[in-house]
């Protein structure tokens, strides 16, 4: 039953993400910073999440096994953040918003909260889970990850300051979000300590999976979201970098590069077994996975190396240029965005053949048997 309510509450919530798509097409669009949906949306999707996360703490709550994990912990945490974050930054924004700075304030802190304690602490729980399952091996140093958690955990909720640096602020909002955004570099070495170890000289096995292609990549992404966070949270260094493409590039890096690409292998390892068939195509996998890395690369080199262009111009005081000389200068990185947005769109088509005919294909004898799991020409392994 439980499985059942979760079905119908996802159903709702990839319908309200449709809506709220349409929603911003059409003009809807509530211009605030990764809420740009419409209000009316805001109800659907609230609700569908309530069912969804009451649905995964009763799991968790009925479990047989009473061990837990850190991969159990940052879902966890995900699963009670999202709807205390949600809803009291469109009470703070939406509802009765507040006056002047406050509304920066409650943004600021909505993307930095929805960054480290949703997508962050989720990337992290898919790393924590794939990596031991397909390599058959633990973590070395398990014990440094309660300090990697609750280090994510202070910096996400308190790092919003870093983003209001030049605003009409406090100055002490500012210096927290600044401190607090420097804690990402302890998950950040507690992961790559941990993964680095487990991937000593068993290169060449985690390249045979294609789940794990995909973990590799998302983890490249994280270590780069963390040093380049750290490298422009100081006063100094978000003159050049703040409100320029490179913001962009970094809010990429962290939920394409690291979340999506995490996602994507969970789903090449779980979905066989869920289903207990096998991926159709080798070759749509390998499609997938190159044209998102060659989007991904392109993608984020071009808005960063556009940004710093964008914001050395902007900061030209002694030859302040105009807005079109600007914008002319920025426009051979606008479009070699494009043609990444063109590689990822390929890369996406490859997954949803994948992902649909898979889901369509009979079942067969081998199949049912679950050989094919363990097998060493499987499609997942032969990508």
């Amino acid at each position: 039953p439980r499985s059942g309510y979760a079905v119908v509450a996802a159903l709702f919530w990839n319908f309200g993400v449709l809506l709220g798509t349409v929603g911003i097409l059409i003009g809807d669009s509530l211009g605030l910073e990764w809420l740009e949906f419409p209000s009316y949306v805001t109800p659907l999707l609230f609700i569908a999440y309530l069912v969804m996360g009451a649905v995964g703490i009763s799991v968790f709550r009925y479990r047989t096994s009473k061990q837990t994990y850190v991969s159990q912990w940052l879902i966890l945490t995900a699963f009670f953040c999202f709807p205390w974050i949600y809803s009291v930054t469109q009470f703070t924004l939406i509802c009765d918003p507040g006056r002047g700075v406050m509304q920066a304030i409650a943004n600021a802190w909505f993307v930095s909260s929805m960054s480290g304690l949703w997508f962050i602490a989720l990337g992290l729980a898919g790393l924590y889970y794939l990596v031991p399952k397909i390599l058959g091996s633990g973590f070395r140093y398990y014990k440094l990850m309660n300090v990697g958690f609750w280090s994510l955990v202070i910096s996400a909720s308190f790092g919003g300051g870093s983003r209001l640096v030049g605003g009409p602020v406090p100055a002490w909002i500012i210096s927290v979000g600044i401190a607090a955004s420097l804690l990402i570099l302890v998950p950040i070495a507690v992961v790559a300590v941990n993964y680095f170890v487990s991937f000593k000289g068993r290169m060449g096995e985690a390249f045979q999976s294609t789940s794990l292609r995909f973990v590799m990549v998302g983890l490249i992404a994280f270590l780069l979201f963390g040093l380049s966070n750290v490298l422009t949270v100081s006063r100094s260094s978000s003159e050049l970098t703040h409100l320029t493409l490179y913001r962009s590039a970094e809010s990429h890096l962290i939920l394409y590069g690291f979340f999506s690409m995490v996602m994507f292998g969970c789903v090449y390892y779980l979905l066989p077994r869920l289903l207990q068939k096998e991926w159709p195509s080798a070759m749509l996998i390998k499609v997938h996975f190159a044209c998102s890395v060659l989007g991904l690369i392109l993608y984020v080199a071009a808005l960063t190396f556009g940004g710093i262009v964008q914001g050395t111009n902007l900061n030209d005081v002694a030859n302040f240029p105009e807005l079109v000389s600007v914008i002319e200068k920025i426009t051979p990185f606008l479009f070699s965005q494009t043609v990444a947005i063109v590689s990822l769109l390929l890369g996406h088509v490859a997954f949803a053949t994948s992902f649909f005919w898979i889901l369509l294909k009979p079942q067969s004898e081998e199949e049912a048997s679950g050989e094919f799991l363990n097998n060493p020409s499987s499609k997942e392994v032969k990508a």
